[in-house]
């Protein structure tokens, strides 16, 4: 059974939005998205940012054939960063047992991670820190990522 089937079509495209709202936490941490950044997201729809969270991997596939509709919709949502990812945080521990859900949330951080290495610009470490407190994840949990 696919994890899709563990959520309505809102609560999926709300998992959609968080690979995007970590990907803008991490790559506007200095004001601008460049281009190793955004090569970075494409490289994560195309499966090439390793996530071991099984979820975590099924929501980013979901986004490679409609990444376009996706970020479009995405653009329109009024949650922002940190509401959107603290309702990520309680989708994903109401829905799953809190194993699948903190891998689901460390798979975020191994994205955000990724994207930070993309560019380092000044920031992103702060960035990542922030959002692992909206998700919830402990200091000893990012010993993981």
């Amino acid at each position: 059974m696919s994890y899709k089937d563990q959520f309505s079509n809102q609560e999926w495209q709300m998992l959609q939005y968080s690979v995007l709202w970590i990907f803008h936490a991490v790559a506007e941490a200095d004001g601008v998205i460049d281009e190793k950044e955004g090569k970075a997201l494409l490289d994560a729809f195309k499966g090439k940012i390793y996530v071991s969270s099984e979820l975590a991997k099924e929501v980013v596939e979901s986004m490679s054939e409609h990444s376009e509709k996706i970020i479009a919709s995405f653009k329109k949502d009024t949650r922002g960063i940190p509401m959107g990812l603290k309702d990520v945080a309680e989708l994903v521990e109401k829905k799953l047992d809190a194993d699948r859900a903190k891998s689901f949330k460390l798979g975020l951080m191994l994205l955000g991670v990724a994207f930070a290495n993309a560019s380092q610009h000044a920031g992103t470490r702060e960035a990542i820190l922030t959002i692992a407190a909206i998700l919830r994840l402990s200091p000893e949990d990012l010993e993981k990522v």
